[in-house]
């Protein structure tokens, strides 16, 4: 293999030095650009940092199970997420099932799903979900839903905070509640 030892690489009838078709140019070490990056095709890599941070990474945060709660009660969680511009994707899930003799239960359930940067609190998202009571003597069923949060930025390290709640309203008839497939996922932007 040959090698050029070179500080400057230098057009010899213009500006731009061109690697041919068919040929590559592979940057061993580090690569510093001093100017804009403009690509005329895909850049391809497993991992982009800007400003120190990766984007276009992701986290999920998965937090329902198949464990039984109850009605009108808060379930409350909490993770931490490095810095940078996050874009937070929640899924919403609830399963109720319904064990009494009424085979006209009225009312709704009104479920919601909070994220927020301090227990309880909604300041990055909420998303609510209202399910009528339909229900016979013993039944089941579930609904949910996926929602997009506007983005948010954290300077540093933080914990943020979600919270999980199901109000009965109306006649009161639930057996259970389940937050089957709740959980987050986050894409760093930025």
């Amino acid at each position: 293999m040959s090698k050029i030892f070179v500080d400057e690489i230098k057009g010899n009838t213009g500006t731009t030095v061109t690697v041919p078709t068919g040929q590559t140019l592979a940057v061993a070490a580090n690569q510093t650009i001093g100017g804009t990056l403009t690509a005329t095709g895909a850049i391809q890599g497993s991992q982009f940092n800007v400003g120190g941070n990766k984007v276009l990474e992701v986290v999920s945060w998965s937090l329902g199970n198949d464990t039984n709660k109850a009605v009108n009660t808060n379930y409350d969680y909490n993770t931490t997420l490095a810095a940078g511009t996050w874009l937070p994707f929640v899924n919403h899930d609830i399963g109720m099932f319904e064990n009494h003799s009424n085979a006209n239960s009225v009312g709704v359930y009104y479920s919601w799903s909070k994220l927020g940067s301090s227990s309880g609190g909604s300041q990055y998202g909420i998303m609510t979900v209202s399910v009528n009571k339909w229900g016979n003597g013993a039944n089941s069923y579930e609904s949910g839903g996926t929602r997009v949060f506007a983005p948010f930025t954290l300077n540093s390290s933080t914990t943020i905070y979600a919270r999980w709640h199901c109000q009965e309203l109306g006649t009161s008839s639930n057996y259970w509640v389940r937050n089957y497939h709740f959980g987050y996922r986050f894409m760093r932007i930025g």
